[in-house]
């Protein structure tokens, strides 16, 4: 961050600082921030004087498809078949100072769970004197006499695997190819 007083007290370590599901919410508009067969659902917030807070349309989910998923031609038969990939997507616009954030979570059908995060927004300008020197290492001249501070943006979620109320499980398997040996001389096994 800049050390320019003007821009050093900006330091949100932590989204719930923010209350990024909460006051900062955006209400969703129909074909502007969701497209296509949409679901959209309101929040409740508890506001700083413990007070519920409803904003409508706060979250949106719809369908996208993403592509082919799945094809394959039968040489033999000369038949060919193909499988569109979809995804449902869950997402939501909050507003803090002068970003806007787009969450997007992804759910494809191969049980992958995605999250894009979408930055936008005006820059936090500041100013410097006429034929003053940006700080390179902290600001960045955007135009004579404006700098914007150079910062970075680090996002971490936690997913609760408890699906269903049940026992579950995550399992990740690695294969890999057995050592080239008399038995495997190739090492395709």
């Amino acid at each position: 961050g800049d050390r320019d007083p003007q821009h050093s007290w900006k330091h949100v370590l932590d989204g719930s600082e923010a209350n990024i599901l909460g006051g900062p919410t955006n209400s969703l508009k129909l074909g502007c921030d969701c497209l296509g067969e949409i679901k959209y659902f309101d929040i409740t917030y508890i506001n700083f004087k413990g007070q519920p807070v409803t904003v409508e349309n706060g979250i949106c989910m719809h369908e996208e498809d993403t592509g082919i998923q799945w094809k394959h031609r039968d040489a033999h038969s000369d038949v060919s078949e193909v499988r569109r990939g979809r995804r449902l997507v869950v997402s939501s616009f909050s507003t803090v100072g002068n970003y806007d954030y787009g969450w997007y979570w992804h759910l494809h059908l191969d049980g992958e769970i995605e999250l894009e995060v979408k930055l936008t927004g005006i820059l936090s300008a500041g100013g410097i004197l006429q034929g003053g020197v940006s700080d390179p290492q902290f600001q960045t001249l955007v135009a004579p006499g404006i700098t914007a501070p150079v910062h970075q943006h680090l996002f971490c979620v936690r997913l609760d695997w408890n699906l269903d109320g049940g026992p579950n499980s995550l399992e990740e398997s690695n294969i890999e190819a057995l050592p080239v040996s008399a038995e495997n001389p190739d090492g395709t096994q």
